[in-house]
């Protein structure tokens, strides 16, 4: 291959990000791009037009080209990190029948589409009748065919938004393997789409003519059309390659190969993650989704509102440091991460159960506070989540040890939260593990670039890239006596909160007190 660069586009779920690193893993430059704000309704609608993603990745290029002129004339090929499963729904001609309906969309079908009463009776001997059922009800493809019946008419392709972009810079409806999971018909097991005789087949009914193709992470999706080239200002024809979801190229960006290690993502949705190459669940159906890494897996426990607890917390309670940071010119976020330390590890018995929207592991569930009294301050409510998220990845963490009967050796931390010194420590405490940080919090862009770098024969395999591109800038080591405390509060009290308070959450579900 020429010199030259790897353009990452990172279509996060808040913004659009262009970024460039070279094949050392130096960060070149980042520009960033905000999204509207979703239109939201309270039957849990969250839509967005796929064209404000597009557009907004072309402006994120072109204010690249403003800035950097001379590192974006050494772009050589493109590739695309793109949040999972924000369902996109185009004509013969590529053009969007409607919105996108988001990942964060929770609306819901008051009966299930295609599931006869026979299968039903079935899913219930097996337990799995709840789970089969969200799933078929919560699938955007059903809704359409069942609510929208224009757009279900017109319809000649059911994509993902990252298949969506694919199309605009390639023309071609493709898309990475490790993107496709999510409501499509997708087996992980099997990395292809699923057949008759696989679950996901019986729960998700598109047709396979509805369906894009598959590519392998690594592989080729197409080349640059002349429109998208002008747009982008880009040449011609140059690659645009498959690397994958945003959350598997954070996994690979970290350096996490194996299961020694554990990627965990501190963003909207907090992630955990290994590398295995068998397939397995962490916990009871949980879900597992195809690595950046061409044939293998990620197993990944989930929290659904992660580090967005984060910014509900500061425009909810945090009127004073939101003073203090326009004061200061400081981030609301460093000034609060900065007043973690006055209050003591265990947050002086309060305790925060961090499931503000119920899963797979907690059905029924809701965020719960306990042991509150008159000594406990903003600050200790602040604390306690960050130590209740602390708790629920160890979970993740422990999930992963049961299953390998192995000790994970190293954690890596990605995601805004990982770019606080003091939330590092405190998880490393938590966890009772090494955890570290690599050169930049960009690590989906670091993960495509070094796959995209693989493809264009820089490195001659995945291994090698990691060893060139990725760089271990600090770790943070438990401390004792420390980490004693934090394991006795989440095996004696964290633990059990779930299982106790199971029947409160029930009732208050019958009686409609939770929404």
């Amino acid at each position: 291959m020429k010199d030259g660069y790897v353009l990452v586009l990172d279509c996060g779920t808040q913004s659009m990000r262009s970024i460039i690193y070279d094949s050392k893993g130096a960060l070149l430059g980042v520009k960033k791009v905000k999204y509207p704000k979703y239109y939201t309704t309270l039957e849990g609608f969250v839509e967005m037009h796929p064209d404000v993603f597009w557009d907004s990745a072309c402006r994120a290029v072109n204010l690249f080209w403003e800035e950097y002129p001379e590192i974006m004339e050494k772009v050589v090929a493109i590739t695309l990190a793109s949040q999972r499963s924000t369902s996109v729904f185009v004509d013969k001609e590529g053009k969007p029948l409607r919105n996108a309906v988001s990942w964060m969309d929770t609306r819901k079908m008051k009966n299930n589409y295609k599931i006869n009463t026979v299968m039903k009776k079935i899913y219930k001997v097996l337990k799995v009748w709840e789970i089969v059922d969200n799933y078929n009800r919560g699938c955007p493809y059903h809704w359409v065919k069942r609510n929208e019946k224009e757009v279900a008419e017109k319809l000649h392709k059911y994509i993902f938004l990252s298949t969506y972009i694919n199309f605009k810079l390639t023309g071609q409806f493709k898309d990475s393997v490790t993107s496709a999971p999510g409501y499509m018909p997708f087996c992980t097991k099997r990395l292809d789409w699923a057949n008759k005789k696989d679950i996901e087949g019986k729960i998700f009914h598109v047709e396979s003519d509805k369906l894009f193709e598959l590519v392998d992470p690594g592989d080729l999706i197409g080349n640059l059309t002349e429109e998208a080239a002008e747009l982008l200002n880009l040449p011609v024809g140059i690659p645009v390659i498959a690397t994958g979801s945003d959350k598997a190229c954070e996994t690979l960006g970290v350096g996490c190969l194996n299961t020694k290690s554990v990627s965990v993502s501190l963003a909207s949705m907090v992630t955990v993650q290994t590398t295995t190459d068998e397939y397995f669940q962490l916990y009871k159906y949980g879900t597992v989704f195809p690595a950046a890494v061409k044939g293998k897996y990620t197993p990944e426990l989930g929290i659904h509102r992660g580090f967005w607890l984060v910014s509900w917390f500061v425009n909810e309670f945090a009127e004073l440091e939101k003073k203090e940071s326009q004061e200061k010119n400081i981030s609301i976020e460093k000034i609060l991460n900065e007043k973690l330390n006055k209050v003591s590890p265990g947050s002086d018995g309060l305790l925060l159960q961090p499931y503000w929207l119920s899963d797979v592991r907690h059905p029924g569930a809701t965020g719960t506070l306990i042991g509150l009294n008159d000594v406990h301050t903003r600050i200790h409510f602040y604390r306690a989540l960050v130590e209740g998220l602390g708790y629920s990845i160890k979970e993740g963490i422990k999930s992963i040890e049961n299953k390998t009967h192995k000790r994970v050796e190293k954690i890596a931390l990605s995601g805004g939260g990982a770019q606080s010194e003091i939330l590092c420590q405190m998880l490393a405490n938590i966890f009772d593990r090494t955890v570290y940080v690599v050169q930049s919090h960009e690590t989906s862009g670091l993960g495509a670039a070094l796959l995209s770098y693989v493809h264009l024969g820089v490195y001659k395999n995945v291994e090698e890239a990691v060893d060139g591109m990725v760089h271990i800038t600090k770790t943070y080591e438990p401390v004792k006596e420390v980490a004693e405390l934090y394991e006795e509060l989440y095996e004696n009290i964290y633990k059990l909160t779930y299982k106790r308070l199971q029947p409160v959450y029930r009732k208050m579900e019958e009686m409609k007190i939770t929404k």
